[in-house]
């Protein structure tokens, strides 16, 4: 009840400006928010960090969906507050709330800059906070999302932190197997809306980040002027070929998780071998990390 008193409260002061720019911020969880953010990630600032939390998010993903499915929490109804986005899935917990901890969370915990850990502090609250003004979620439903989203963080970082050198020195097929086949196998345990969405994009990041780092290693380093066009290349082709394959392909998980082994491959490889191969100031390092 107090959750709703709240929600009223919110949506006492609402308008269309301020129902814009709530708008905006819950965008801040979308995909088109994250396939810009992850790409500039790993095409121009730090490949294997790139790699690693676009796994990690993409894994959260799988989890919250399987989360909803299992708890099938129901939405605040219409009927006491306004809905001022269409939302249609369970509420519990919250994709949003969820999503921002685990992909500000990784970048905060990684670089240890305070300005980045306030960003991921202030990001994580405001999405939360446009949740409730947009009528959509209780506030158990962000605070679940959140502690799930810090158990993720949690468990990566013990399982990061005892990550030997020894892997290195692991059959090539292994490498190709796990990165490429296994996330396949958590369809088995949930396979419901966007779950061939998420282990499809894993899947196809990972069998092209395995050949990128084999073959091609890119660069992440170039002159600012070329990095945008790297980015903004780069981007414009994966819209391109989730867009032409949407048209080209029937509906279906099945063609929904062929799409998405294509758009991970093209963002993984096919575009960095592309920028490597004929890009000149492109390759200036071949290292996946920023130096300096």
């Amino acid at each position: 009840m107090a959750t709703l008193e709240l929600i009223r409260w919110l949506q006492h002061f609402e308008s269309p400006g301020l129902t814009a720019v709530f708008r905006l911020i819950t965008d801040l969880n979308s995909e088109s928010f994250y396939i810009v953010a992850l790409a500039l990630l790993y095409w121009c600032l730090d490949r294997q960090v790139g790699y690693r939390l676009a796994v990690l998010f993409l894994t959260s993903a799988w989890a919250n969906g399987g989360l909803k499915a299992f708890f099938h929490t129901p939405r605040p109804p219409e009927t006491v507050v306004h809905h001022l986005v269409v939302q249609t899935d369970p509420a519990f917990p919250s994709g949003h709330a969820q999503g921002t901890t685990v992909f500000w969370g990784h970048l905060a915990l990684t670089y240890r800059r305070r300005w980045l850990i306030w960003t991921a502090v202030a990001v994580v609250v405001l999405v939360s906070l446009s949740r409730l003004y947009l009528g959509v979620h209780w506030l158990q439903d962000l605070g679940g999302g959140i502690l799930i989203g810090l158990g993720i963080l949690a468990l990566a970082a013990l399982v990061w932190r005892y990550e030997t050198t020894t892997w290195a020195e692991f059959p090539w097929a292994l490498h190709l197997l796990l990165a490429t086949f296994a996330p396949l196998a958590l369809l088995v345990l949930y396979g419901g809306p966007d779950a061939a969405v998420v282990v499809g994009a894993m899947s196809g990041l990972g069998l092209g980040h395995f050949l990128n780092e084999r073959f091609v290693r890119s660069g992440t380093r170039a002159p600012w002027p070329a990095q945008a066009v790297k980015t903004g290349g780069g981007v414009l082709l994966i819209v391109a070929v989730r867009l032409g394959l949407k048209a080209l392909f029937p509906a279906g998980e099945g063609w929904d998780l062929i799409r998405y082994v294509a758009i991970g491959f093209t963002a993984a490889y096919l575009w960095p071998w592309v920028f490597t191969r004929f890009g000149g100031a492109f390759a200036a390092s071949g290292s996946g990390h920023v130096q300096g």
